[in-house]
């Protein structure tokens, strides 16, 4: 998922971009922490090409 966000990113310019979910674990419980919206956004946003607001 990281990869193809940065792909999608890169190749569209987009200079925004809002990760939601961030606390799904908390809000429905331990079988939502798979999500790992945390991680995502880290891992895609070593790819970005430019600089993103997040």
């Amino acid at each position: 998922m990281a990869r193809r966000y940065a792909e999608v990113i890169n190749e569209c310019g987009i200079d925004m971009i809002y990760f939601d979910g961030a606390g799904a674990h908390i809000a429905f419980g331990k079988q939502w922490s798979w999500r790992n919206v945390p991680l995502i956004a880290l891992r895609s946003a070593a790819l970005w090409k430019r600089e993103v607001r997040v």
